[in-house]
């Protein structure tokens, strides 16, 4: 068993099992709240961005790989999927470019996110790391897939910075 905490909130890992336990759990008033799937090779972002956005009442899904993003993808539709580009196994570039030629996955929104500025991922938006939470929660309003009305000042991991 692992536990690692930030400001408050801790994700403890059993075995294969992951629970998160956040201070400020918001209800969403909607049936089934958004799901974002967090796709990065670097276990701190996954589960900070994890933490963040289910404080802020997404459901979230989370991927090591482009490869694991596509098995993901396949068992249950994300409303959004937030992508490193740098990864093993699948790159970003290559898992955006899949999604887009699938007509079953070329209407999601991609957000990729990196510290190598690039323009042709084939994503929808691009996040330059570091980068603020507040710009990716922006970034999902943009894109319709939003929990409620809330500020993001509301929430316990809001203006913290990915890195």
């Amino acid at each position: 068993m692992s536990t690692v905490a930030m400001d408050g909130a801790s994700v403890e890992r059993i075995g294969w099992e992951e629970r998160v336990t956040s201070p400020r759990r918001r209800s969403t008033g909607r049936r089934t709240s958004p799901l974002v799937l967090v796709v990065d090779d670097e276990q701190g972002i996954v589960d900070f961005l994890r933490l963040a956005l289910e404080d802020c009442g997404y459901r979230v899904q989370t991927a090591a790989n482009g490869r694991d993003a596509l098995a993901a993808v396949e068992h249950q539709r994300p409303d959004c999927i937030v992508t490193d580009l740098m990864m093993p196994r699948l790159s970003g570039w290559d898992l955006c470019r899949i999604l887009r030629d699938e007509d079953r996955t070329r209407a999601i929104p991609i957000v990729a996110m990196s510290a190598v500025l690039s323009d042709n991922a084939r994503a929808d938006a691009f996040l330059h790391k570091p980068f603020d939470l507040d710009d990716l929660l922006d970034t999902l309003e943009q894109f319709g897939v939003t929990v409620n009305g809330a500020a993001h000042s509301d929430y316990a991991f809001h203006s913290q910075t990915v890195r």
